[in-house]
C-alpha cells in the first residue's frame, strides 16, 4: 500500500508543482484531485484486503472468518457464510451495510 500511496502522492505533487505559477483556483483543484486519488487508492486497498478470509465447517454450519479484521460470521451454506462475513465486515468498518 505504501508504494501505491507514495506513487500517487508523487504524481500529484509533480502536477501541482507544474501549476504552482497558475491561479489559486487551479492549485486548489489539483489538491482536491490529489486527495481524491489517495482516498480512492485507500478504498481499493481496503476492499482488496477485506476479501481475504477463511471458511470451514463446524457443527453443521459454515463459518467464515476475516484474516484482516477481527470479524467472523456463519451461515447454512458456504456462500451464505461468506456473504454474511462481507456484510459483517462492512458494518464493522463503516457501520452501514453495502447495497447488494
Amino acid at each position: 500500500m505504501v508504494p501505491l500511496l507514495g506513487l500517487a502522492t508523487a504524481i500529484c505533487l509533480a502536477v501541482l508543482a507544474g501549476y504552482a505559477s497558475s491561479s489559486l483556483a487551479t492549485a486548489g483543484a489539483i489538491v482536491m484531485a490529489m486527495v481524491t486519488l489517495v482516498l480512492t487508492v485507500l478504498v481499493w486497498w481496503m476492499q482488496f484486503r477485506i476479501s481475504r478470509y477463511r471458511v470451514w465447517q463446524e457443527d453443521g454450519a459454515w463459518v467464515a472468518e476475516s484474516l484482516v479484521v477481527d470479524v467472523a460470521s456463519d451461515g447454512a451454506t458456504r456462500d451464505e457464510a461468506i456473504a454474511n462475513l462481507k456484510e459483517a465486515v462492512d458494518l464493522y468498518l463503516t457501520k452501514e451495510p453495502r447495497e447488494t
